[in-house]
């Protein structure tokens, strides 16, 4: 393996502070009539542990193609005292250019450009509005909700929507403003069930027998565990006929407690 003189290391040693690969390769290839590629010249950084702190894709003080230098250096020089508004304001006039102030704020952050301008409110500060609650511009009122105003957008009890995933919801009361957490829809095809059976049990769910969403009927609801519907999604067991349901039901209790009592077995 081709071993690096530990001239040319000390060299790139000494050196590498602050300078980028490109000019690295120069230099030593310059003085010691070498011909190191940036790529090279990276390797050798980066197996002798050294860092060269520059910054990547321009040299410091250098503009780029959004920046140039004197723009820049227009910039340093009256960025003290100015926001970034009323730079980019500056700028545009100066250089005939259409800097937004956007993109004057992000050059200050990027650049760490500091205009020494305060814009965070101090202890003890009165806001203009303070005491003035109510105060708007004439004629606005006539556009203000007024106590026990209806919307005309409000949906009556009842109002049934679709929901992304192709299920009905109903609206069984209006909202409690005391109780934003409480549920104003319910699903349709629960709401059913309970009202003709009670409430669901913990742990179970209500699904379609024939798997249209659409059909309520009482006889196309039935009443399932989660373990059973696990098993009968990872399975493929599900049904669009109604009469094979109850079949495949009473398969996916046998492949679960199959499953469990395989697990029992294995911990013995």
């Amino acid at each position: 393996m081709h071993r690096t003189p530990e001239e040319i290391r000390a060299y790139i040693t000494e050196i590498h502070k602050g300078r980028s690969r490109k000019e690295i390769a120069e230099m030593v290839n310059e003085k010691f009539g070498t011909d190191y590629d940036v790529r090279q010249i990276k390797n050798l950084l980066q197996k002798w542990g050294l860092k060269t702190g520059a910054r990547k894709g321009f040299t410091p003080g250098q503009g780029t193609k959004l920046f140039p230098k004197e723009v820049m250096d227009f910039i340093r020089e009256n960025a003290a005292g100015t926001l970034t508004p009323e730079m980019a304001r500056l700028v545009n006039e100066k250089f005939g250019t259409s800097y937004t102030q956007q993109q004057m704020r992000s050059f200050f952050s990027n650049h760490h450009v500091c205009n020494g301008v305060k814009c965070e409110f101090v202890r003890g500060h009165e806001p203009f509005n303070k005491g003035r609650k109510g105060v708007c511009a004439p004629g606005c009122e006539k556009t203000w909700f007024v106590r026990g105003q209806v919307p005309k957008n409000l949906k009556p009890i009842g109002y049934e929507r679709i929901t992304k995933d192709g299920y009905t919801e109903v609206k069984i009361r209006e909202k409690d403003p005391d109780n934003p957490k409480q549920k104003n829809f319910v699903l349709k095809h629960r709401l059913i069930w309970e009202q003709l059976h009670g409430p669901i049990p913990k742990g179970h769910i209500v699904v379609f027998r024939d798997g249209n969403k659409r059909n309520f009927a009482p006889d196309n609801l039935a009443l399932i565990s989660m373990r059973q519907n696990a098993v009968l999604n990872h399975s493929h067991l599900r049904q669009t006929d109604p009469e094979l349901f109850e079949t495949s039901a009473i398969l996916a209790d046998l492949i679960s407690a199959t499953n469990k009592r395989r697990k029992g077995q294995k911990q013995d």
